[in-house]
């Protein structure tokens, strides 16, 4: 796809009203399970107005990246931003979002 097609895709995103603010909801009823599934481990997080979480993990954050690839899960080490207790992981589906935390169980 060219960039030019790209952008005009981008800007039609956009300009759906009903498709932002169903995309918006769905990130906010989402995100509001990851916090409750988190809260039930007792994993400390950062609150965010955006599509991630920084999770507080207390474990060698390189390794449980490593190890939650094994297990088809991308997260990100945010050590670079001076935080290396702390993975950045994207708000999924509901279905994503308990996989995450069943992976992660395995490794904190």
């Amino acid at each position: 796809m060219s960039i030019q097609l790209r952008k005009k895709a981008a800007i039609a995103s956009l300009e759906d009203k009903y498709h932002l603010e169903n995309s918006i909801s769905k990130n906010h009823k989402n995100k509001l399970e990851l916090y409750n599934l988190l809260d039930e481990l007792g994993v400390e997080y950062i609150k965010s107005e955006g599509n991630f979480i920084a999770i507080k993990t207390n474990v060698n954050n390189r390794n449980l990246f490593q190890n939650l690839m094994k297990d088809g899960v991308i997260i990100r080490p945010i050590d670079l931003y001076e935080m290396p207790e702390f993975i950045r992981v994207t708000i999924g589906t509901s279905e994503e979002n308990r996989f995450f935390i069943e992976a992660l169980k395995k490794y904190i």
